[in-house]
């Protein structure tokens, strides 16, 4: 008795992911990264800045980050809140900074709305100032 064995030869299809696919969602450090990489970008035109900076004169975005981590240096409870959402081709993050007084109901809220595109670039007409 003989045996004969058929190979079928099927076309392999594969199905990569194109390069504006979204990835692992970033973490505070790499958007602190691309935000201070920006740090120079001007936002005192963006919805919300202008009458969030901290300190009259900063009209930049690293100027605006820098105001509101220096709450930090304070003695206080200080924390770094992130979201990052996919919208399918980009990144819509937020990062803000929190500040609480101890013993004392005083607490600053400020941050930045952001959207970065697949390859982790910042979206620069898309920053909202946020914050209280």
């Amino acid at each position: 008795m003989t045996r004969t064995m058929f190979y079928l030869a099927l076309p392999l299809f594969i199905i990569s992911s194109s390069a504006s696919a979204i990835t692992d969602e970033p973490s505070e450090k790499q958007l602190l990264e691309i935000l201070f990489s920006n740090a120079s970008e001007s936002i005192n035109n963006q919805p919300y800045c202008a009458e969030a900076f901290s300190k009259s004169g900063d009209v930049s975005l690293g100027s605006y980050l820098a105001g509101h981590i220096a709450n930090f240096a304070e003695a206080g409870r200080n924390i770094i809140e992130k979201k990052c959402d996919t919208t399918g081709k980009q990144w819509a993050c937020s990062i803000s900074f929190n500040h609480r007084v101890p013993d004392k109901e005083i607490l600053s809220n400020y941050g930045v709305k952001f959207n970065l595109t697949s390859d982790r670039k910042l979206v620069k007409d898309s920053i909202i100032c946020i914050g209280q």
